[in-house]
């Protein structure tokens, strides 16, 4: 919590990500949010708040269905769920032990909803196991989701050269720690240890110590999604300029936050600390093909 409320990352990628989702949804009245790896679920409540005060349209129901790898995460998010009250919406668990056990008819879809497929840090866990990957995105297509919101880190963690591994690791994480150290302040100091040398420790150890599976931390940049993507028929859609506009007001309203930086890459927005890219932030869709199912007489075009 202290995190997301300090250092901009957080904040500035799940206000982009929330304003993308409402972007895609302007019209729909049922909308079923599909996360893929949930985490505290703070971006939910601003999803929410902004779909309430909707005018036009208003929403008849709002589902999030959680997807969880771990069953003590899974039973934490059963007990909250519980606890909430909140007229038309409805929280969801989907517990899985694995990644090959990720089906699309474990969530329940409706026709009829607006459906969103968010991964947040997802993807890169599992970059060193692509057959499961790429079964994970046939499903994913199966879902046919009305739009996939990904938030990724922007690095490159995936070399075979542990020098080059060695380096990427080097200048990202010399930026993190310079970002923590300019808007954690000393009352934080406890977490910031956390942060440092529990966290951030585990996931470079992993990075540049362990090999093969065992590796399970392999980012790769925006452009290797990029390629990844379109072999399941997915193009990435440009970001609105209603959420450049929300980015600024929130990286504008802290002193601290000076240094954060933004960019368009090809439509989509990277996220940054004095220029090094740290995270992304980026839309896509499955292209709709078209088929003939009638003769040339009674022209008929099918989308699939």
């Amino acid at each position: 919590m202290t995190f997301h409320q300090t250092v901009p990352f957080h904040q500035v990628q799940h206000i982009a990500a929330t304003q993308a989702i409402l972007d895609n949804v302007e019209r729909a009245t049922k909308i079923h949010v599909v996360d893929l790896q949930i985490r505290n679920g703070l971006e939910w409540i601003t999803l929410m708040q902004a779909l309430e005060s909707r005018q036009e349209y208003p929403v008849e129901h709002l589902k999030i269905t959680a997807l969880v790898i771990t069953k003590r995460t899974g039973d934490q998010l059963k007990s909250f769920a519980e606890t909430i009250n909140i007229p038309l919406f409805s929280f969801h668990v989907v517990q899985i032990p694995d990644l090959k056990d990720f089906r699309a008819g474990l969530f329940e879809t409706d026709p009829e909803e607006a459906l969103v497929v968010f991964s947040e840090f997802f993807f890169n866990k599992f970059t060193s196991r692509p057959v499961e990957l790429d079964r994970a995105m046939r499903e994913i297509k199966i879902m046919n989701p009305r739009v996939m919101v990904m938030i990724e880190t922007e690095a490159n963690h995936n070399s075979p050269s542990f020098s080059s591994r060695f380096v990427e690791t080097l200048f990202h994480y010399s930026a993190f720690f310079d970002c923590l150290e300019a808007c954690m302040s000393p009352e934080h100091e406890p977490d910031r240890r956390i942060m440092e040398t529990v966290i951030v420790t585990e996931l470079v150890t992993n990075m540049l110590a362990a090999e093969g599976e065992e590796r399970g931390m392999r980012s790769v940049k925006l452009d290797t999604w990029r390629s990844f993507f379109a072999r399941f028929g997915m193009v990435e859609q440009e970001l609105s300029d209603v959420l450049l506009y929300q980015v600024k007001l929130v990286t504008g309203k802290c002193s601290g936050w000076k240094f954060c930086t933004t960019n368009w890459d090809d439509g989509s927005l990277t996220i940054g600390w004095k220029g090094t890219p740290m995270t992304s932030v980026s839309v896509w869709k499955f292209v709709r093909t078209a088929r003939l199912v009638s003769g040339p007489k009674d022209l008929v075009v099918e989308f699939v």
